[in-house]
């Protein structure tokens, strides 16, 4: 058993939705993959260039360390007091401003030679001239390096010294500092030297660090240094803050000091980011495209679906109105022709014959010129005509059907003509079909037929005093096919005579005369129809 229309409808619906649905889902897949796999290998490719990168700053810091190292480390600068050292610690001093000072001592770290920039405040037995410098001092104890540099360091520096490798080893102090501490060639001597240089760590950063990261922190990726703990940074390319950063390096040197990466606009992961944006409205606009299509599949596949019943019911409803006269033409006929009708009877035997057959012509004729104003064949001939003249004809003709159905017909026509331009025949056939349309819908009472003039426009109206028509129909009326029940019931019409072309045609032909053809309601309860056409002088 076939399906319903409405269940049809649905299911219709359901399709047109998964049309639009899956290749949007599919799109959406295929898109979170392609994003899913470009991040990874964009990631792997960031983290790549990022240890790259941060290698070549540490290699660079430690070249530069490398480099303090071996001035330090010049036989000059010796674990002995004298104006030899003190000219080479004042000398390497000057030169590298991130180094507050340096020491000098034997492995066994008996004594110790500090030497530093004149301090603020000399101190009893300066010999040197320069004072002793301790800026990482806790209070006012100068730092004991015997006590810093744990036995193992000195002797792992030993053993490398021995094999001629030198090592910078870095000792982090607790006030922050740093110790940068390696051995060095004997002087005067087989006792190597064990050196020493004090590091503040910003200066470093700054002077050693950042150049070397603002050079490689392009295409919208930005560094900055960070002390751990501590939310901002000691130096970077950009503001930017702890939270911001998405990767980070330890630096070599500094222990407890960490590079830190944000990426920002100009990126290839902010562009990616865009790019994934881009996706999602890419995607919502194909949905919606989709989406949008399926509505306006579905709705006109419900509109064609529609028109397809209301096809049927027409062909139903001609079906019907057309047996019905054909019937009693025939029965009438035959009953005469046979001679079984007494002679005072066979008037009202010949007046419906000749009835029904108006009524198959008025019928035929609403087809036919329907099916010319749709096929754009019909032909309206504008001639000068009185548009009271032609309304008080039809309505004088028409008189005795509308009589014949038990209802009185009303004409209020003005005594001055209303010049237009039109076809006569074919503003005939509309009043005929309004006032037919008056007699099955206006319960038997009065149909009233009006001309007058409106706002430089000749109109024709006829009214009823049936129920009316529902404001939501009032333009239903004139689709074809169409048949509304008046505003006392609910639903379509199946037992009203007619074909549902009527009005739709009167619609049609008020158009073609560059006219408008509308109802409203009646006061006092019924409908008014109502064809204005333009006046002609």
């Amino acid at each position: 058993m076939p399906a319903s229309p409405p269940r049809a409808l649905r299911r219709l619906a359901g399709a047109l939705l998964a049309l639009a649905i899956v290749p949007a889902l599919a799109f959406a897949a295929a898109q979170a993959v392609v994003q899913s796999e470009s991040e990874a290998r964009l990631a792997e490719i960031r983290d790549e260039q990022l240890d790259g990168l941060l290698f070549s700053v540490n290699q660079n810091a430690w070249d530069v360390a490398s480099t303090w190292a071996d001035r330090l480390g010049q036989p000059s600068f010796r674990v002995e007091s004298g104006s030899s050292s003190a000219e080479a610690a004042r000398a390497f001093l000057e030169a590298t401003p991130a180094v507050r000072f340096v020491f000098a001592t034997s492995p066994a770290r008996a004594d110790v030679l500090y030497y530093g920039l004149p301090a603020p405040v000399r101190t009893e037995g300066d010999t040197t001239g320069y004072g002793l410098y301790a800026p990482y001092a806790t209070g006012a104890e100068q730092i004991d390096v015997r006590e810093t540099l744990p036995d193992a360091l000195v002797e792992r520096l030993l053993a490398q010294q021995a094999l001629g490798y030198r090592k910078l080893e870095p000792v982090a102090l607790d006030s922050g500092g740093l110790l940068l501490v390696f051995a060095a060639a004997p002087v005067n001597g087989p006792t190597p030297r064990i050196l020493g240089m004090a590091v503040d760590p910003s200066p470093f950063v700054e002077t050693v660090v950042m150049p070397t990261l603002r050079e490689v922190g392009r295409g919208g990726v930005e560094f900055g240094v960070f002390r751990e703990g501590e939310a901002e940074p000691i130096a970077s390319t950009a503001a930017m803050s702890r939270a911001e950063i998405t990767r980070q390096r330890p630096l070599w040197l500094l222990p407890g000091y960490v590079v830190g990466v944000r990426v920002g606009e100009g990126s290839a992961e902010e562009a990616l980011r865009r790019r994934a944006w881009q996706s999602v409205l890419l995607f919502g606009g194909v949905t919606l495209v989709l989406g949008a299509g399926a509505l306006f599949a579905w709705r006109g596949v419900r509109q064609e679906v529609e028109v397809a019943r209301l096809r049927e019911d027409f062909v139903s409803n001609v079906s019907h109105e057309l047996r019905t006269p054909l019937a009693l033409i025939r029965m009438y006929g035959e009953s005469l022709a046979e001679g079984r009708v007494p002679d005072d009877k066979k008037p009202r035997y010949y007046s419906t014959i000749v009835a029904e057959t108006e009524r198959l012509s008025r019928l035929v004729g609403n087809v036919l010129h329907f099916n010319r104003f749709e096929r754009g064949t019909a032909r309206i001939d504008r001639r000068p005509l009185d548009l009271g003249a032609l309304a008080a004809e039809i309505g004088e003709r028409y008189r005795p059907v509308v009589e014949r159905e038990g209802c009185a017909l009303r004409l209020d026509l003005p005594e001055s003509a209303l010049p237009i331009l039109g076809d006569h025949d074919a503003l005939a056939e509309a009043l005929v079909n309004l006032i037919d349309n008056a007699v099955k819908y206006g319960d038997g009472g009065p149909v009233e037929v009006a001309a007058r003039r409106a706002d430089g426009s000749a109109l024709v109206e006829v009214a009823d005093r049936g129920p009316g028509i529902p404001p939501a129909d009032r333009e239903r009326v004139f689709e074809p096919f169409v048949r509304v029940q008046p505003a006392s019931a609910d639903g379509l019409v199946h037992t009203a005579k007619g074909t549902g072309l009527g009005l739709a045609l009167v619609r049609r032909i008020a158009e073609a005369h560059d006219g408008t053809a509308t109802v409203s309601a009646r006061a006092g309860g019924g409908s008014v129809f109502r064809i204005s056409l333009p006046s002609h002088a």
